[in-house]
């Protein structure tokens, strides 16, 4: 039998520092442009089979040696290795706010942010932070927490399960650890079937399977704790898995995304499984091993932690919409300094244990009491937020008058809201002798549709409003002016109106819409589209893409003119930087927050509107001509308050010019059907 030998246990391995510093460097890179390398969070999963093979590791020869596991001990160990670096940078985002570094939204949560940071629970924190909203408001400094928050859950529970398992390995052998750790992997992807994406990516139950496997090859290996098997077939077999292992690594990163269904179907198994070849292979002596020891490797590695730490809140500080190379500008050198500091400053020392459990506590109450006192410093009397929510209820239907012989029409309606008063059609136009939203039409000058004081409701139009969330702040606003000859049927979905795949199936949905309703004026009010549900969609700005665009307006079009409404569409402004490119990711160009694109869409709604002879609404131009754009558009993209009121009046006057062309449309269209 071949002997093996036993290394002695070490701080620090240099190949695996160089393996850090590879993956800290993907995950900067992924943050700050996603679209350099879409999968760079899979070198998250590297970090975690680390943990879970370097804290199993330990264990297990702590196991051996003593014949028990001091839990207290494991803790408190951990609690220096991680939290005093962490509560330093906590305690800096905070006080940032009080130099108004953050957005209002962001300091407005920023309080439980770091309080699910500090609980360790910033995972579940982010899951719960729901609303249409939230996803497009500027991403919070600390959220990079939840992979701390991930491995603090493992670290409090894998020292029972291996004290416990081992116990189990001293009467029934070594397969009752085996059966243990497979059991808890296959929990681990059965879990991944049943949740969302969102939350099977931020899930300690999903997240867990990387510290598993992790775990699993410590297990394997441990005869030889921190090193490899000498056996050569082994080695060998390593090889050709950590070969094929970086070949897939590299292929994901550039291909996954987050949210991709594949990953909570076994993606994450396999991306566990290919980083734990290579922290195998990492183990073994050879020209791999040498590599990964290199020396700005090797530095970089043992700071990684600081530059995990720094380089998010960073990179939020920074803004979005900036090139890439100015933010790597920017934050690599901020960052590698700040690493540095916290590696001698906070790491070595409190690893170390030179400062003694008293100094730790006062230290702790000391950066405690300062991000309380920021925190409340810095909270905002109001967010663009708040200023937009409020005006993104949905516009309850107005109640259709019995004596109009309508009543039947509103089944499946919600008949049980407000009234809009029928008022003679003179007065009613008084009420609108407004300047029209395209400067082409005069309301005033087709006052003449009925006798002076007739009481009628032959001026009352009913307006069907379709798109996004910038199509539900209009139904607002209009709806705010309580206008007797207008009544808003407000049919808007946040987030959605051509599309995407995940939207309810517009076509249907308006179709059946129209037929109850058959309004007088259709609106069409959304943004730019880039995922038109049901179909695979080309570039944006290729001939394939602008064709489908078109197409998709002109069956929108065709579908809720069909029971002959006049149509208005809307030309939209571009998103305000930096606010609203959080409607995009963060990224102003390729994106619906680029120039290029908005001018692209508003050129095919025009195209489209042209060929039913409808009239344009100049959102776009509005804006432009405001005074301040910031106070209209608190988020960037949503008008609110008294903006969203001075839109619905300026806007006004164009329902009845539509109104009054397709009469005229029809008119002329009956005169040479008769001459003919």
């Amino acid at each position: 039998m071949q002997t093996i030998q036993r290394r002695r246990v070490t701080a620090r391995i240099p190949a695996l520092d160089g393996l850090r510093a590879l993956s800290v460097a993907a995950i900067v890179i992924y943050h700050v442009d996603d679209r350099l390398l879409p999968g760079g969070f899979v070198a998250v999963d590297l970090f975690f089979a680390l943990s879970g093979y370097l804290v199993t590791t330990l264990l297990l020869k702590e196991r051996e040696k003593s014949g028990a596991i001091g839990l207290r001990e494991f803790w408190k160990r951990r609690a220096r290795r991680l939290w005093a670096a962490a509560w330093l940078v906590l305690a800096g985002i905070a006080v940032a706010g009080v130099f108004k570094v953050w957005t209002a939204d962001t300091q407005s949560t920023l309080a439980g942010d770091i309080f699910g940071a500090v609980a360790h629970i910033a995972n579940y924190w982010q899951l719960a932070q729901g609303g249409y909203l939230e996803q497009f408001a500027e991403p919070s400094p600390v959220r990079h927490f939840w992979t701390l928050a991930v491995e603090e859950q493992f670290y409090f529970v894998w020292p029972l399960v291996i004290a416990g398992g081992m116990t189990l390995v001293a009467t029934r052998g070594r397969k009752a650890m085996w059966g243990i750790l497979i059991g808890l992997a296959a929990a681990s992807v059965t879990i991944g079937q049943f949740v969302s994406p969102e939350r099977a990516y931020l899930g300690t139950g999903t997240r867990a399977i990387a510290l598993i496997v992790g775990a699993i090859l410590a297990f394997a290996w441990s005869s030889t704790p921190l090193a490899a098997p000498r056996n050569k077939v082994i080695r060998r077999a390593v090889g050709v898995w950590a070969g094929v292992s970086t070949v897939g690594l590299a292929i994901a990163a550039f291909t996954l995304h987050p949210y991709d269904e594949v990953l909570r179907r076994g993606g994450f198994l396999i991306v566990a499984l290919a980083v734990t070849g290579v922290i195998a292979q990492s183990l073994i002596p050879g020209r791999v091993q040498y590599w990964l020891s290199a020396a700005p490797l090797e530095w970089v590695g043992k700071r990684s932690y600081g530059i995990y730490l720094l380089h998010w809140p960073l990179i939020v500080a920074v803004g979005p919409g900036r090139p890439a190379w100015q933010v790597f500008l920017i934050v690599v050198p901020l960052m590698t300094l700040g690493a540095e500091a916290i590696h001698r400053g906070i790491e070595i020392p409190s690893v170390q244990g030179r400062w003694s459990s008293r100094f730790m506590a006062r230290g702790t109450m000391s950066l405690a009491t300062v991000t309380v006192l920021a925190l409340f410093v810095a909270y905002p009397d109001t967010t663009a937020k708040e200023q937009v929510e409020a005006d993104l209820v949905a516009v309850s239907d107005p109640t259709v008058d019995p004596t109009e012989g309508n009543e039947e029409a509103s089944g499946g309606l919600d008949a049980s809201t407000t009234t809009t008063t029928c008022v003679p059609a003179a007065a009613a136009q008084s009420q609108t002798n407004l300047t029209s939203a395209d400067g082409l039409f005069d309301p005033s000058t087709v006052v003449d549709l009925a006798d002076p004081g007739a009481a009628t409701c032959g001026t009352q139009i009913d307006l069907l409003v379709v798109g996004d969330s910038t199509g539900r702040g209009f139904s607002n606003g209009l709806a705010s002016l309580e206008d007797p000859n207008l009544r808003v049927w407000d049919r808007t979905n946040l987030g959605c109106s051509l599309g995407d795949e995940d939207c309810p199936d517009w076509r249907a949905d308006w179709a059946n819409e129209v037929q109850l309703i058959e309004p007088e004026v259709a609106l069409l009010y959304f943004n730019p589209v880039d995922d038109l549900k049901g179909v695979d969609d080309a570039d944006f700005l290729s001939l394939d893409g602008l064709e489908q665009k078109e197409v998709a307006l002109t069956e929108a079009a065709e579908l809720l003119s069909a029971q002959g409404a006049a149509l208005v569409f809307v030309a939209v402004p571009t998103p305000r930087g930096p606010e609203g490119y959080f409607y995009c990711d963060g990224h102003s160009t390729d994106s619906r927050c680029d120039p290029a694109w908005v001018e692209a869409w508003n050129a095919t709604v025009e195209k489209v509107a042209a060929e039913y002879d409808a009239p344009v609404l100049n959102v776009s131009g509005y804006v432009i001509d405001l005074p301040d754009d910031k106070a209209a558009r608190p988020d960037g993209v949503h008008f609110a308050g008294d903006a969203l009121v001075n839109v619905a009046v300026w806007s006004r006057p164009i329902f009845d010019r539509a109104v009054y062309a397709k009469t005229q449309r029809d008119i002329a269209d009956a005169q040479e059907a008769f001459s003919n």
